[in-house]
């Protein structure tokens, strides 16, 4: 499963098969995917979450964080796994980032020319 993580300035962090661990960026940190200083990654501990990709599915793990994982408001317990769905919002601490499955992103039909397109053609 083609998945990735994205932050409201729209970085994207690519959830790789197998265990990726998730964290605040800090030199000394074991995490796998480290977010990038932004607001709100401060409450971000430095291995808060691990994200599980076996190819179908993909599963978040709260390790113990100091401020709590989220899954669209609800928070999960430490070492219980969650299954995601495409455009679960994960709040970690008080950092928010989107969970995008690549594969449902790219199953949507593209969208028509709309009207603008449509009256500024050239002729």
């Amino acid at each position: 499963m083609e998945a990735y993580l994205e932050t409201p300035s729209r970085i994207q962090y690519p959830i790789q098969q197998g265990e990726s661990i998730v964290g605040r960026y800090q030199e000394s940190s074991r995490a796998d995917i480290q977010l990038k200083l932004e607001y709100g990654s401060e409450h971000t501990s430095r291995e808060h979450c691990m994200f599980y990709n076996d190819g179908h599915q993909v599963m978040v793990t709260d390790l113990g964080s100091s401020n709590g994982t989220y899954v669209n408001g609800d928070k999960i317990e430490k070492g219980k796994e969650v299954p995601l769905e495409h455009g679960d919002r994960l709040t970690l601490g008080s950092f928010e980032i989107d969970f995008i499955d690549q594969e449902i992103l790219d199953s949507k039909p593209k969208p028509k020319r709309g009207l603008l397109g449509f009256l500024f053609r050239r002729k």
